[in-house]
């Protein structure tokens, strides 16, 4: 039985993914597939797809990161969902746009702000 209306959808409020909401089991018990984020309650997607296996984020906008401020903790590293994050030969970090998902799990545990 799939949902009455369209506020019974659980969101990613990074990138947009959908599921449809189990009732009885809060959203945000349950990870993005992309990003790896709580869920939080949303409504019904439009013109977009909302199996994990077939989602393609529609952002573009890879973060970047400020090598000045880059301290090399490798945090950024741990955390990124899709193995985007490399580090270059003097130890900082690099982001991979073309594997990148746009989620920014990075962006949010970088203890020194050096991704945006």
């Amino acid at each position: 039985m799939g949902p009455k209306n369209n506020h019974n959808w659980c969101t990613c409020p990074t990138c947009g993914y959908s599921t449809p909401h189990d009732q009885g089991s809060p959203c945000r018990n349950s990870l993005c597939p992309v990003c790896r984020v709580p869920l939080a309650r949303g409504e019904k997607p439009t013109g977009t797809t909302t199996e994990a296996a077939s989602f393609k984020t529609t952002r573009k906008d890879s973060p970047s990161v400020n090598s000045e401020l880059c301290i090399c903790c490798g945090s950024c590293i741990d955390v990124c969902p899709k193995g985007a994050i490399i580090t270059t030969d003097d130890g900082k970090a690099f982001i991979d746009e073309n594997r990148c998902a746009a989620c920014r799990v990075c962006e949010k545990i970088c203890p020194v702000g050096a991704i945006s």
